[in-house]
């Protein structure tokens, strides 16, 4: 099966556009804040996370793939892939440098990160 395929390819929910990476980023932040207000797990709150009509998790897959870095991510979709794999929260000005060296760095590599706890990249 092509990893493109709609519906049931193994990249059907991962978003590469800086756009797409940081509307999720700020859905699914949105969803862990309406949680946390509720007093209840995330999976009790309603679904509505941008370009995601469904939770990943529904049909079997992790958040750790929805959003992958490459040459076309933004501040918003890098910072949100540091903060689910390291935990930091970079501050708005922050985001854009360290942005743009991973662009760069994205740019110069012959290839992507396996997943955003790869460590080692680029390669």
């Amino acid at each position: 099966m092509p990893p493109r395929h709609p519906y049931v390819g193994d990249l059907v929910h991962t978003a590469f556009s800086g756009t797409h990476q940081d509307a999720i980023a700020k859905g699914l932040a949105a969803i862990g804040r309406r949680a946390t207000e509720a007093g209840t797990p995330a999976s009790a709150v309603p679904w509505d996370v941008p370009y995601l009509p469904i939770d990943p998790k529904d049909v079997g897959r992790t958040y750790e793939s929805v959003v992958r870095v490459n040459s076309r991510s933004g501040k918003g979709g890098v910072a949100h892939v540091l903060n689910t794999a390291y935990g930091p929260d970079l501050p708005r000005t922050m985001r854009v440098e360290f942005g743009r060296r991973v662009q760069r760095a994205a740019e110069r590599s012959t290839t992507a990160p396996a997943s955003p706890t790869t460590r080692n990249w680029p390669g």
